[in-house]
């Protein structure tokens, strides 16, 4: 019952069945005194590897993904057929050698081992990567002055740096680019050593000339992007006048605002006609910095959620979830796909690019529906787990259910697939994981779009949940969930998004397994509500608040603010129903992440419209209690969900998009920057 149909040609997967024959080297028994072998007859098992003949980076990882069919024991033995053409775990992550070529990864059958599949790789060394500086060098520069330099980067889609000057900084110091000079005349060099390649560098000589003291801005030219900040730095103490951005004193939310201590933010908005804004100091009139204001985020870069050449079956990626799949310190990604029924795996290969994707099947190959996904450790061990909603069309038997796959650790999840039935029909649409009983083992929340109910399962710290709780009031048409304890008694409790009457209702738990009747919030006429987030928005409480995107006559985001009044056990009193913002058209999903590092921390919020095939993102004004509307960027066809994660380990949040109309993910790389605090 697969909602798409193939786009053409099949899936190029290595496929080998047992169709062997009675040959000498595979015979047992009978003449010439022989040594005794096994004998490969007639056999219906059969081995396909996943991705076929993928590309990969010397010395980088690829997961492969081995499906056996035609017997019970569906376990392979993997193996690699070069020597010296890599090495290939029991889980089948292979690690590529450096030498380029062509090799070929094995997996052969545990039930039959006269069965195999072998899969061609190959292997392409790194791109040569080099460092240029500008100015090359030699630069002079007063005593206490600076002087901006710029690294170009080549072969690699890292292009970060990071910026030296031997000899323990005696000789000046360089941050994000900006030569400060010392006190005393002196020769410096500044070296700039590519991230991606540490054995790439090149370097400027700096001549340190004296002068007459002067009081100077540093640095004196930087880009920073939206939201961000930036602390400025004098050369000398000038106890009186102000900082000003574009002479208007402290600055304003057009330009960026500074506070006394030189703390520069920069604005949430892209000020016109302008790009850049100059920072200068009363009594320093010499000196000013330069802050180019830049994108939060870099222009999307596109995965596909398949790797089949030349196409597989339509995938529709419904759902995203972020994790650190094989503990290598970057978020991997993974999709569960309506229209293949299965679950694409991309993991982090390194701080700039993913390996191909590997694909799990959900539930039964022919009617598998995933329709929600969540990544997280219900097993209690420290690997991330995958819990699935299956929205399996299947009247009878019904198949139905909320399915697991328990994590390895290193990229890849067990053979082994749990299962707990849900109601037949319900149509599982969003699901989301918190601990609602005293057991202190996760649980999961289940909205049901078709039976209006939650579903409520109860783990018990292995992956499975013997106990459910069906709730059936305060629902209806329900299209999304979020997990949060609102009202500060240390139970998790959850909030639903529902379609079929412009409502959001909050469920509290009482920390053993049960719910109070729900609060329903009522949202304006024909808002439809389609996503629901909760987060605390630092508006004078610790309480979670409400972000809802909807997208009817009134669509857009709202933020509704909890406004218990500090009893750590007040009920939540969500009757601070802000006004709609705009958002693109069609708005169907909503992510939390703190994207500009700013000193509150004040999370930010993301949000997916499909209607125009974009995702905006929003900032959160401490001082007035407002989101403001930041940019817009464009990502790949229908967006349908959000995942925030730390893809290159930078520490700065970034952003996945599932496309659900051309079969992609599309990352936004956060573009980090300077962040400090103010003293």
């Amino acid at each position: 019952m697969r909602r798409a149909m193939d786009r053409g040609i099949g899936a190029t997967n290595g496929v080998a069945l047992a169709l062997c024959v009675l040959l000498s080297a595979c015979s047992s028994g009978g003449g010439g005194g022989g040594d005794n072998v096994p004998t490969c007859v007639s056999s219906t098992v059969s081995v396909a590897i996943e991705p076929g003949a993928p590309t990969v980076v010397a010395n980088t990882p690829q997961p492969f993904l081995a499906t056996v069919t035609g017997a019970s024991n569906t376990g392979v033995t993997w193996s690699v057929q070069e020597s010296g053409g890599g090495d290939i775990s029991p889980t089948g992550v292979y690690i590529a050698p450096a030498p380029q070529g062509t090799y070929h990864v094995v997996a052969t059958s545990q039930a039959d081992s006269c069965v195999s599949a072998s899969i061609a790789v190959t292997v392409v060394p790194a791109p040569t990567i080099t460092v240029a500086i500008d100015p090359p060098g030699p630069v002079d520069v007063e005593v206490q002055g600076s002087v901006r330099f710029l690294a170009t980067v080549t072969g690699s889609a890292n292009t970060a740096v990071v910026w030296s000057v031997p000899a323990g900084g005696a000789c000046g110091q360089i941050v994000n680019g900006v030569y400060g000079a010392p006190t005393t005349p002196c020769v410096a060099v500044v070296v700039a050593t590519s991230v991606a390649d540490p054995t790439k560098s090149t370097q400027a000589e700096v001549h340190v000339l004296a002068s007459t003291p002067s009081a100077l801005i540093s640095p004196t030219a930087v880009t920073v992007g939206l939201g961000g900040q930036l602390q400025l730095a004098l050369s000398r103490d000038i106890v009186s006048g102000g900082w000003m951005v574009e002479g208007v004193t402290n600055g304003n939310s057009t330009v960026g605002t500074i506070s006394p201590t030189g703390l520069y933010t920069a604005p949430f908005q892209i000020p016109a006609p302008t790009t850049m804004v100059n920072v200068t100091k009363t009594f320093a009139p010499n000196s000013s910095s330069a802050v180019t204001l830049a994108s939060r985020f870099l222009p999307a870069e596109t995965l596909h959620v398949d790797d089949c050449v030349p196409q597989c079956a339509i995938d529709e990626p419904n759902s995203i979830v972020a994790a650190d799949f094989n503990g290598d310190g970057f978020s991997d990604l993974a999709t569960s796909n309506a229209g293949t029924g299965t679950v694409s795996l991309l993991i982090s290969a390194d701080a700039s690019h993913f390996a191909a994707p590997t694909r799990l099947q959900v539930g039964d190959p022919s009617t598998g529906d995933p329709q929600a996904l969540v990544a997280e450790r219900i097993d209690q061990g420290s690997k991330f787990d995958l819990v699935i909603a299956d929205a399996d069309l299947t009247v009878s038997p019904s198949r139905v259910a909320v399915r697991t796959r328990l994590g390895e650790g290193d990229g890849t999840f067990g053979a082994t697939e749990g299962a707990t039935a849900l109601p037949s029909n319900s149509n599982p649409l969003s699901m989301a994981v918190g601990q609602f009983d005293s057991n202190g083992h996760l649980d999961v929340a289940v909205a049901n779009f078709k039976t209006n109910t939650v579903d409520v399962l109860f783990g018990v710290g292995d992956g499975t949940f013997p106990v459910i709780n069906t709730i059936t009031t305060g629902v209806s048409a329900p299209l999304g969930l979020a997990v949060a304890d609102v009202n500060g008694d240390g139970s998790e409790d959850f909030a639903v998004a529902n379609s079929g009457n412009d409502t959001v209702s909050v469920f509290l738990s009482n920390g053993a397994g049960a719910f109070a009747s729900p609060q329903i919030i009522q949202l304006p006429a024909n808002s439809s509500p389609t996503a629901v987030a909760a987060v605390t928005l630092n508006n004078g409480d610790n309480y979670p608040d409400l972000v809802v995107t909807t997208t009817g006559s009134n669509g857009g985001v709202t933020v509704i603010f909890n406004s218990a009044d500090g009893n750590p056990l007040a009920d939540p009193r969500f009757d601070a129903l802000g006004p709609s913002i705009a958002t693109g058209s069609f708005p169907v999903a909503v992510a939390i992440g703190n994207f500009n590092h700013d000193a509150t921390p004040a999370p930010d919020v993301v949000v997916a419209n499909q209607g125009d095939d974009t995702v905006t993102t929003y900032f959160f004004d401490s001082v007035d209690n407002v989101l403001v509307q930041s940019e817009t960027y464009t990502v790949g066809q229908t967006p349908q969900a959000l995942a925030v994660g730390d893809f290159n380990g930078d520490g700065w949040a970034d952003v996945a998009v599932a496309n659900r109309g051309d079969d992609t993910v599309s990352i936004l790389r956060n573009r980090g920057g300077p962040t400090t605090t103010s003293p």
